[in-house]
């Protein structure tokens, strides 16, 4: 049956000795609340079911009603200080138990988040600074819902801390001066200033100085005092660190420098004091006009002014000035007297004076007592110096002369406390160059090195330059870097008879010297050289050779008749040409100059004589009778030097005139003769160096031979066929060559023929076409 419950489920556990009896009632509420409350469904194993569902026991069965969690407690505001463990709590009913997680916002309650492992019903931590005013909740949760409580605010307390601390303060006396301090607490926290005078006793509290700002009027009795501020509430105190006061004063002098009297080079020391604050700085004055004006000492800036006192320090004012930024103060003056020996004011300048002129010479010097002078002279270059008698005054004066140039002069000052030396002055006296020594002419060999020397007198030092003329002393060039009273150079063969002369010049004046003259000795040198000649024999011939040298070379023909192995002199043979008639043996002669001078000889180069010997016909030519179509040949010879060379001639006017013959080089002639050759003569000429000879001519008879115009072997023999032009005997003769004069021919038959006309006639005998060949001629007998 459905059972169901007012108000809500409840939590029903049923006894089983019980079991019946509310089975019973039960049933009877279900009656009566069937209308009302919502059923439950109960599972017979003591599940548990949410209202509403229908509830089935059986025997043994427990039945459990859920509900959604309820606060029973929750956590209220705590304050507590810093470092102290702080704990919230909060409950809440539920079924199922509900869970807890505690939270935290920390900008009013308006975000929470979760704190992490916060899951208990108390939460418990060491409460910081940081956490003050932080708000703390908890959340519980079970299936059915969750409850939240209501937020608690933890309040965290702190001890005073310090977060301004006043600062040094410096100012002048009778104005305010403020102190600032601030510090932060919980509870707010009270102040209260101290004071420490002179910062080394305790602080003392300043009456009504409660405030974070201490303001006062400072006085100069409160220069060094210490002031600080002291924050406290319930939980402890913190004080700030202490801050000085300065209080500015004017300097007060408590020390003035005193007068004081030394003597030169002494050390002097002026001190002076002062109070005020700061601390005044100083600086010493000096007045040089009695105290009416002071100006300030470069670096003279400490209590004590240490010098070395001097002659020109007497009777000077010192003072010092102390200055702070309140004001200054101004010792009195202290007066220095200076008891000095002489010192030099001024001392003799070198002078540069024309000879005949005044020299003046002053020096000037300061002392206590005032010094005497005694001019002094020096005739070493200052190496020692002499009293020049009767010189005692400031100015010195004495005419200028040569031998004083290169004197010092020089002023002693003198009184009881000592001496006194001026630098000494050089004398300078000037005059224009005058010559002492004028370079001498020199001799030298070509290649030599000679020196010209020259000197002269001058003051000051004059310049050289030394000059050199090369066309005879009409005009002088001077020569580069020739500035010294010596030229030294090494002669050329172009100096040769060079001029040269030097020059002084100083600011007074000029002067030069005579010229000396260079004779520069060279050895010969060929300047023509002989040619080898040739000369035909019993003509003259002439060779010429000419060299150059200083002095002029003497000449010398010599000949060499071996080859030029050996030379010998030619006796009288001495000039520029040599003339010849040389004989025959003379060809091949060598002939050369030999030059010679002081300096040395030379020689030219060889000349060698060819002698021509004309040509000498050794053999002429003979007259020649040749057949028609055979070979001439005419042979000459001749001697000659060089070896002649042979040409051939003809002439066709019976040896009247004569004519070369193109390519007829040899000494034999041959060609092959025809009958326009028949009459001709011929001759030899022959050609060399020496000149032209002709042989003899040799006249040419060719005999006409008849005409073979036709030939025919046949019935073992020749047959010829032919133009007979001369009515005669003629034979018949052959050759195998045409290299065999016709002479040798071989005769094969003789015919007579009456009359010139055609002709033929058979030759028997072995002759056949298979015959090798052979040559056929019909001659004349």
């Amino acid at each position: 049956m459905p059972l169901s419950f007012a108000g809500g489920p409840r939590l029903i556990r049923i006894a089983s000795s019980l079991f019946c009896t509310f089975l019973l009632c039960l049933f009877s509420l279900s009656g009566a609340l069937a209308q009302s409350a919502p059923s439950i469904r109960v599972n017979p194993a003591g599940q548990t079911l949410i209202a509403g569902g229908v509830v089935t026991f059986t025997a043994g069965a427990l039945l459990t009603v859920n509900s959604g969690p309820k606060l029973t407690g929750a956590p209220g505001d705590i304050a507590v200080s810093a470092g102290i463990t702080v704990g919230f709590a909060a409950t809440a009913s539920g079924f199922p138990t509900p869970t807890v997680q505690w939270q935290v916002s920390t900008d009013g309650g308006v975000t929470f988040v979760d704190i992490p492992g916060a899951t208990s019903t108390t939460l418990s931590f060491p409460a910081q600074a940081a956490d003050n005013g932080k708000q703390f909740r908890a959340v519980f949760t079970n299936p059915l819902g969750t409850a939240t409580t209501p937020a608690a605010t933890l309040t965290v307390n702190i001890a005073p801390v310090v977060v301004s601390t006043p600062s040094d303060k410096t100012v002048n006396a009778g104005t305010t001066v403020s102190f600032a301090a601030a510090a932060s607490g919980r509870p707010a926290p009270t102040v209260q200033w101290q004071v420490s005078p002179g910062g080394s006793g305790g602080f003392s509290n300043m009456t009504g100085a409660t405030a974070d700002v201490l303001s006062f009027t400072a006085q100069a009795t409160d220069h060094g005092h210490y002031y600080r501020a002291i924050y406290s509430n319930y939980l402890g105190i913190a004080a700030t660190p202490a801050a000085r006061l300065n209080v500015n004063t004017a300097p007060v002098i408590t020390l003035n420098p005193a007068w004081t009297t030394t003597t030169e080079a002494q050390t002097v020391t002026l001190t002076a004091a002062a109070t005020g604050f700061p601390a005044p700085t100083v600086q010493w004055q000096l007045s040089a006009d009695n105290g009416a004006t002071f100006s300030n000492i470069a670096g003279a800036t400490a209590l004590s002014l240490t010098f070395t006192a001097s002659a020109a320090d007497n009777l000077h004012w010192y003072r010092a000035v102390f200055t702070n930024p309140v004001g200054n103060a101004t010792t009195a003056g202290a007066r220095l007297t200076v008891q000095a020996a002489p010192a030099i004011t001024l001392g003799p300048v070198p002078q540069t004076r024309t000879e005949g002129t005044v020299i003046n010479l002053t020096a000037d010097a300061t002392g206590t007592p005032p010094p005497l002078v005694q001019w002094q002279a020096s005739a070493d270059g200052g190496i020692t110096f002499t009293n020049i008698p009767g010189e005692t005054a400031k100015t010195y004066s004495f005419p200028a002369a040569a031998p004083l140039t290169g004197h010092q002069y020089r002023a002693v000052f003198q009184n009881l406390l000592g001496t006194a030396t001026t630098a000494a002055a050089e004398i300078t006296v000037i005059w224009p160059p005058h010559m002492t020594l004028s370079p001498a002419s020199i001799t030298v060999f070509a290649g030599q090195t000679f020196t010209l020397t020259s000197d002269a007198s001058a003051s000051p030092a004059p310049t050289v330059q030394w000059s050199v003329s090369r066309d005879g002393g009409l005009t002088f060039t001077p020569i580069p870097g020739a500035t010294h009273t010596n030229y030294t150079a090494i002669a050329a063969e172009g100096d040769n008879g060079n001029r040269y002369g030097v020059i002084y010049r100083n600011s007074i004046g000029t002067t030069g010297s005579s010229y000396a003259i260079l004779t520069v000795e060279t050895l010969p040198r060929v300047l023509v050289q002989p040619e080898s000649v040739g000369v035909v024999y019993g003509r003259s011939v002439t060779l010429y050779s000419r060299a150059v040298g200083e002095p002029a070379p003497a000449q010398l023909w010599q000949k060499s008749t071996d080859g030029g192995l050996s030379f010998v002199n030619l006796a009288g043979a001495t000039g520029t040409n040599l003339v010849l008639i040389p004989a025959s043996l003379d060809d091949g002669s060598r002939y050369r100059s030999l030059f010679t001078n002081v300096v040395g000889s030379v020689t030219s180069q060889v000349a060698t004589i060819s002698v021509y010997l004309p040509p000498t016909i050794l053999q002429h030519p003979a007259n020649q009778t040749v057949f028609e179509a055979s070979m001439a040949s005419f042979t000459a010879t001749a001697a000659g030097r060089p070896t002649p060379i042979p040409a051939w001639q003809v002439s066709h006017d019976h040896g009247i005139t004569y004519v070369d013959l193109a390519g007829t080089g040899t000494t034999n002639l041959m060609f092959l003769a025809v009958q326009g050759d028949n009459g001709l003569s011929y001759r030899a000429k022959f050609t060399n160096a020496g000149g032209t000879n002709y042989s003899a001519g040799a006249s040419l008879t060719v005999k006409s031979v008849a005409r073979l115009t036709k030939l025919d072997a046949s019935g073992g023999g020749l047959a010829f066929g032919g133009t007979n032009t001369i009515a005669g005997s003629y034979v018949l003769v052959t050759s195998p060559s045409l290299t065999i004069p016709v002479s040798q021919w071989q005769p094969l038959a003789t015919n007579i023929f009456g009359a010139s006309g055609p002709f033929s006639f058979l030759v028997p005998g072995g002759f056949s076409k298979s015959t090798p060949s052979a040559y056929f001629l019909l001659i004349a007998r």
